[in-house]
């Protein structure tokens, strides 16, 4: 049996395995005062995907407190809507009821945009428009930037924003103060370091910082489209070429496109699993390691990346990764070039024990398919996503896994300063079957990515 400790007062854990790593079945209660309908009324909005652990009352007559894992939503008697961290849900549709109010009220008019401010773009035609904040120590911007480079018949107006690390400020100072700010800040996306002033007039920079704060800009990416909707953080890119076209469409002929929010559906897709680590406390550090055990980094495997740089992976591990992940690794969706798939990162880690081989991976595709991406913003200095860990254990006649949500996944990724390394770790101890896991970003312990998962 898998099981994984989150901290000493988790929640009981619903996912019991028999030995062949099969789920479980869990049975719901509910307080008294509760109609006995209203779990089957979630269950049949939801089609099931909502695991329900308990159902009590609240002050409030006919909204009842829904007990999902770890996670708390509030439903009104019908089982159809809810309110689902700060926002009211449709679960039948599938539907945020809030964000249209939410879209409305965050929309940034295009011309109040200080657009003489920005590094501006062109691709093709450039008729497309699309403004950019973004942070040069933002792991999401880095790759949200080599899939606006692919873009075509648009222009981008990029807008230098330091505003979710210390370090940041001088990295945009010198790309600022450089003779060709573009080609500067351009490397700078990519991951390059540059020489440079840091004394030149930054009034241009300060303007941009001021705009930010007044329009609420705290999280990076955020990209503002021509008919003024805001876009903050991972967008898929499908959902993305989507918006930028309807934007387009909404200026020239005044209309609004209303997408399906894909956010909400992933929401319900994992089961209400939303990432909330200032709760997730481990029980596992580096100090109660169990003696003779020690951290290795998972190592990062990468299937459609293009001319990006990983770190070298064995071809046993591309292997395995591909064995493992191969339906997610082909369902990733068309890239865009004709004929390429989106890129898809895993890291992986295999033991072997008495004949079998348990192999610990994490998959992520694109924008974190499957994943929470980290919460940019300022003063946030967190770069890891949480993400589903998956367990396979192989042995010559057969293979059988088993996923666990809410890891923390963090792609090794050169320091900003030397000694201070950024790794997703693993420690394995084959006597107890119980591996431990942490993070190490930007040299330092993340305790609350701190986790234990055993087999028995």
């Amino acid at each position: 049996m898998l099981t994984s400790t989150y901290s000493p007062s988790s929640l009981l854990i619903r996912l019991a395995a028999s030995a062949s790593l099969s789920l479980g079945l869990a049975t719901a209660s509910w307080a008294q005062g509760v109609p006995s309908d209203v779990q089957a009324a979630i269950e049949e909005h939801t089609q099931g995907s909502v695991p329900i652990d308990f159902i009590s009352t609240t002050p409030i007559a006919g909204i009842y407190q829904v007990t999902s894992g770890n996670e708390i939503f509030y439903s009104d008697s019908t089982g159809r809507y809810a309110f689902v961290g700060g926002a009211l849900m449709d679960m039948k549709d599938r539907r945020d009821v809030t964000a249209p109010a939410l879209e409305k009220l965050n929309t940034i008019p295009w011309e109040s945009l200080p657009l003489s401010q920005a590094i501006v773009q062109v691709h093709g035609n450039g008729q497309r428009k699309m403004a950019v904040f973004e942070d040069p120590l933002c792991p999401i911007c880095r790759v949200f930037t080599k899939f606006v480079d692919q873009l075509e018949n648009v222009t981008v107006y990029r807008f230098v924003f330091p505003v979710i690390d210390p370090q940041s400020a001088p990295i945009a100072r010198k790309a600022w103060c450089s003779t060709d700010r573009n080609t500067a800040w351009n490397m700078v996306m990519n991951g390059r370091n540059i020489d440079g002033r840091e004394d030149c007039d930054i009034s241009g920079l300060v303007e941009i910082l001021k705009f930010g704060e007044a329009n609420n800009i705290a999280n990076t990416p955020t990209v503002i489209l021509g008919d003024g909707k805001r876009l903050v953080g991972a967008t898929p890119p499908e959902q993305f070429i989507a918006e930028l076209d309807a934007s387009e469409l909404s200026k020239n002929q005044g209309k609004i496109k209303m997408k399906f929010n894909k956010l909400a559906s992933i929401a319900f897709s994992f089961s209400l699993v939303i990432s909330n680590l200032a709760q997730a406390q481990g029980t596992n550090s580096q100090s109660n390691l169990p003696p003779g055990l020690k951290w290795e980094p998972m190592t990062v495997v990468g299937f459609n990346t293009g001319s990006m740089e990983l770190p070298h992976a064995s071809r046993a591990e591309m292997s395995l990764a591909r064995n493992i992940w191969e339906k997610e690794i082909e369902s990733t969706g068309s890239g865009l070039t004709p004929g390429s798939k989106m890129a898809s990162f895993i890291l992986i880690k295999p033991y072997s024990v008495n004949g079998s081989q348990f192999v610990f991976s994490i998959f992520s595709s694109g924008f974190s398919n499957g994943c929470i991406p980290p919460a940019n913003g300022r003063g946030i200095e967190d770069m890891y996503s949480v993400c589903p860990m998956r367990v396979t254990q192989m042995n010559s006649s057969k293979s059988v896994s088993k996923d666990f949500p809410e890891y923390c996944h963090l792609y090794p990724e050169p320091a900003d300063k030397p000694g201070e390394i950024n790794q997703s770790q693993i420690a394995f101890d084959r006597n107890t079957m119980t591996a431990y896991f942490r993070i190490i970003q930007h040299g330092k312990h993340v305790k609350s990515c701190d986790r234990t998962l055993r087999i028995q």
